[in-house]
């Protein structure tokens, strides 16, 4: 004789449910499923009470037949999550051991992830109720999964294709509002029609409009380098470069996304004092020393956008546009390198 439980010391139970993940619906028992269609088989163990945790316990999973796997893990109610080894799954039988279940600890829930599968064209496959045993120390349960069926595997395959509906067992379109076989620069109207070939004839999806951008986003050019050459006074001051940066960003992507230009100053010799700052000339100023300041946003143009064409070559003031250098009057003659880290980012409207 053998108690599955002993009351009192663990009470357990376990439940078994197969749920199509592309409906995000649970299974019953005499459903029909397409075959290829998504699944996530969940093995649910909960501890409900008991004077001991329910230790030592062993899964032993039995999938149903035409389950592909891709994937399984377990999670536990203590947010603990962990992936498990389906290399040695053998005839549709995965075994795992569960971390003990307590009050503190008491719900774990494997998951299988996969596919149903039906090789055949023609004739539908019935998948029977598969029983799986969760066997700890202190406490045996068991859980089934439900039946159903799964049709047979379509004979089509779907492909993509510019121009109008074509015939045969495969038949999709895709048009742009170009008319013609290449994506123009910016958003491109494309609309989506899948066919297949059934017995009383060629049956279309509705048709589904998507938006396609084409195009490219990038720096166009950017300087290599960029100098600042000043005789120092002792004084605080703002220097100016030998020559402003060029900045050139390229956008022919079309349609309404912005662009934002960033710029960071980053190893800069440690022992200068001063700060490369921006100013876009309205009286304002941001540092870059070791943070990315925005220097410019815009959109998609027909040519090139020159970031820095209207920066000032000298130091006039608070007005003056572009990038400078502030220095105390502590600042010792000398050589400092550093370096200009650019950004160019997407931003979308």
């Amino acid at each position: 004789m053998i108690f599955e439980q002993l009351p009192g010391i663990v009470n357990s139970s376990a439940t078994a449910t197969i749920t199509n993940t592309r409906t995000d619906k649970q299974i019953a028992t005499g459903d029909t499923i397409d075959a290829g269609t998504p699944l996530r088989a969940d093995y649910r163990l909960d501890y409900t009470s008991g004077s001991k945790s329910w230790t030592g316990i062993n899964a032993k999973i039995n999938l149903p037949n035409s389950f592909a796997t891709n994937y399984a893990k377990v999670t536990y109610a203590n947010g603990k999550t962990a992936l498990l080894d389906t290399s040695q799954l053998s005839d549709q039988a995965l075994t795992a051991a569960i971390d003990d279940l307590n009050t503190t600890n008491n719900v774990a829930t494997v998951s299988v992830y996969g596919s149903a599968t039906n090789s055949s064209t023609s004739s539908a496959v019935s998948v029977p109720a598969a029983t799986s045993h969760f066997n700890g120390s202190n406490a045996l349960t068991m859980a089934s999964t439900p039946a159903y069926t799964i049709n047979p595997r379509n004979s089509w395959q779907l492909g993509l294709y510019f121009g109008v509906v074509g015939t045969g067992t495969t038949t999709t379109s895709m048009t742009t509002t170009a008319d013609g076989v290449d994506l123009t620069s910016g958003e491109n109207y494309v609309t989506l029609t899948a066919g297949y070939a059934a017995s009383t004839g060629t049956v279309y999806s509705t048709p589904v409009t998507a938006t396609v951008t084409a195009g490219a986003l990038g720096f166009q050019s950017v300087s290599d380098t960029i100098n600042f050459n000043e005789t120092l006074t002792g004084n605080t001051e703002t220097i100016a470069p030998v020559s402003q940066p060029d900045v050139l960003v390229s956008d022919t992507r079309g349609g309404k996304n912005s662009w934002t230009v960033k710029a960071a100053l980053t190893a800069m010799s440690t022992s200068f004092p001063g700060i490369l700052i921006y100013q876009p000339g309205d009286g304002s100023s941001v540092s870059l020393n070791n943070q990315a300041a925005t220097i410019d946003t815009g959109k998609a143009a027909s040519s090139a956008t020159d970031v820095s064409d209207d920066w000032s070559q000298t130091w006039t003031g608070a007005a003056s546009k572009g990038l400078f250098l502030k220095v105390p009057g502590s600042s010792t003659s000398g050589n400092y390198n550093g370096q200009i880290n650019w950004e160019l980012d997407d931003t979308p409207s």
